[in-house]
């Protein structure tokens, strides 16, 4: 049995999903690397698509360790 079925008051240690937040990082580090003002929406697709593909590679070569 698991601590938790027999102790079921107890406080669960918080699961944190940072795939979850992905797209609202890559929005943040696009608009302090680029003036987004100045893309077109074409070129500010390509570029936060770029940024997604790399954060996307980035978390699934570090998430063994996120757990």
């Amino acid at each position: 049995m698991d601590f938790y079925d027999e102790n079921n008051q107890a406080l669960r240690q918080v699961s944190v999903v940072v795939r979850d937040s992905l797209g609202d990082l890559a929005i943040q580090l696009l608009c302090a690397r680029q003036d987004i003002t100045k893309l077109d929406y074409h070129e500010l697709i390509i570029e936060l698509s770029n940024i997604v593909k790399d954060l996307h590679s980035a978390y699934e070569h570090e998430y063994h360790r996120l757990d």
